[in-house]
């Protein structure tokens, strides 16, 4: 029997040009992982749901932050 481990993450952070750049490119949503296919805007949407909430949706997990400062956007 292996021992399970809750892993002590508070948030991951996406460094993106601006603020409105997507910081994943999810495999499995509508606009899939090709840059080309979809708006910035619905792939960043996509981004949000796929890695940006807890799985009961109340906490942010993901987050895009200023490149060199990791500042928040």
């Amino acid at each position: 029997m292996t021992a399970q481990r809750d892993l002590n993450i508070s948030k991951v952070l996406y460094v993106t040009n601006t603020s409105t750049d997507q910081w994943f490119i999810p495999g499995n949503q509508s606009q899939g992982d090709n840059p080309n296919s979809g708006t910035m805007a619905q792939r960043l949407a996509d981004c949000k749901i796929l890695v940006g909430k807890n799985k009961d949706g109340t906490a942010e997990i993901g987050k895009a932050v200023k490149p060199n400062t990791l500042a928040d956007w």
